[in-house]
């Protein structure tokens, strides 16, 4: 039980710094980001010598109508999943809804969409320290899980770079998903992993979308590689939705698989621009059509 708590302790300890971290600086460092993130659109743009009559729209369109909506429902699945680890439960609808707007969240200069999935399952019955320990450590999951699936799409070609990021994320996955058995068994953790695996799936969708808007076909390998870059920016929590770092390290990370770092930059911002887009109309459209508040009535699991 000690041993649990301390695990408790140091992922609420870690993310209570990193906010204190983010408040301090975030005018400054979102106006910085910010800056460097339209120089680096201006700079892909015009190394790609794109012009606007050259995107293809219907990827685009796409991740708009499709790939938004899945992804808002493949996040509510996850937090029921979460919800279930913690002994209690929401439902599907009022997920759903908690979903969209911790993607929305995301957006802001605080990780908002913890704080907005970590507050729906405190409204649960969980407790904040385990609530903050299960979002961290999903978030972590996801990151990692991308980590190996990196690992996988460059193992074919650059064996060094391959086994490091098959080391890391593995050894990252282990102590997490051993975590998640002590608290809910191994069949909720299977099924957490199995989530996560189909939401690598989903993005990978989203990365060759992406790369189609720009008229780039790449396979699905290189859409996986790039998954990394795309997951690791958003789990950062460092920017507004992660804005300007998916995509810096997309960029430098580009030459793994031979892609221009231009290209990788702008199809990760594209893909980021719209699926935010997306998510902004999704939750306007709910909060119209859903005036009272009884979206967010989050029932205790009956003991």
């Amino acid at each position: 039980m000690t041993k649990r708590r301390s695990i408790v302790d140091v992922m609420m300890l870690s993310l209570q710094t990193m906010l204190g971290w983010i408040r301090s600086y975030r005018k400054p460092f979102t106006v910085v980001i910010g800056t460097l993130f339209l120089i680096g659109l201006f700079w892909s743009l015009r190394s790609t010598s794109l012009q606007l009559h050259q995107l293809r729209y219907w990827p685009a369109l796409a991740i708009f109508f499709v790939m938004g909506p899945a992804g808002i429902a493949y996040g509510a699945v996850g937090l029921t999943l979460l919800s279930r680890i913690a002994g209690t439960r929401i439902t599907f609808g009022n997920a759903w809804w908690t979903a969209g707007y911790a993607q929305l969240a995301e957006s802001l200069p605080v990780p908002g969409g913890a704080i907005v999935r970590t507050v729906a399952l405190k409204k649960a019955g969980t407790n904040i320290g385990k609530s903050v320990a299960l979002v961290t450590g999903a978030a972590i999951l996801w990151v990692a899980m991308s980590m190996v699936g990196a690992g996988i799409a460059l193992f074919p070609s650059e064996h060094v770079a391959a086994i490091i990021f098959l080391f890391f994320g593995c050894a990252i996955i282990l102590p997490i998903v051993v975590w998640m058995i002590t608290q809910a068994g191994w069949i909720i953790a299977l099924q957490m992993m199995l989530h996560r695996l189909f939401g690598l799936f989903l993005m990978c969708i989203r990365m060759l979308l992406a790369f189609a808007i720009i008229d780039v076909i790449v396979p699905f390998k290189t859409a996986l590689f790039f998954s990394f870059a795309n997951i690791a920016g958003s789990a950062s929590a460092i920017t507004p939705a992660g804005l300007g770092v998916g995509e810096a390290i997309a960029a430098a990370l580009a030459s793994l698989v031979e892609i221009a770092p231009a290209a990788a930059f702008l199809a990760i911002a594209l893909n980021r621009i719209v699926g935010l887009a997306s998510c902004a109309t999704i939750v306007m459209l709910g909060t119209v059509l859903h005036s009272s508040s009884n979206n967010f009535q989050i029932t205790e699991n009956p003991k």
